[in-house]
């Protein structure tokens, strides 16, 4: 059996473990951690999270935490992407001026 390894989400705001050959399909949107946040911290409560970015839609890691948890050696700040998800009259008006595109509507 693989090892888990622990991993905080800041799309979803989740911890969760992941078994070790599972990591290369992970997305640039994880943080790896060495250890689990503790309840007692006055930041994040034990959820490694502050609160949620609205208009970046993502969750933002507790500064008091993240010294501790956070596995620097597996981890590099400039690998990490955030997407924000696109809402669906995004995807739709997207699809439909592709449509239009294609069909030379656009320019009549």
């Amino acid at each position: 059996m693989d090892e888990l390894c622990l991993y905080f989400s800041l799309i979803s705001g989740d911890i969760y473990y992941v078994e070790e050959d599972e990591i290369k399909n992970l997305d640039k949107s994880q943080i790896p951690l060495t250890q689990k946040p503790k309840s007692n911290c006055k930041k994040c409560h034990g959820r490694f999270h502050m609160g949620f970015e609205r208009i970046k839609k993502y969750y933002i890691p507790c500064p008091k935490c993240k010294n501790t948890c956070v596995d620097w050696d597996n981890f590099n700040e400039q690998d990490v992407v955030i997407e924000s998800p696109k809402t669906t009259s995004e995807i739709a008006d997207h699809d439909f001026i592709k449509s239009a595109e294609q069909s030379g509507i656009e320019g009549e």
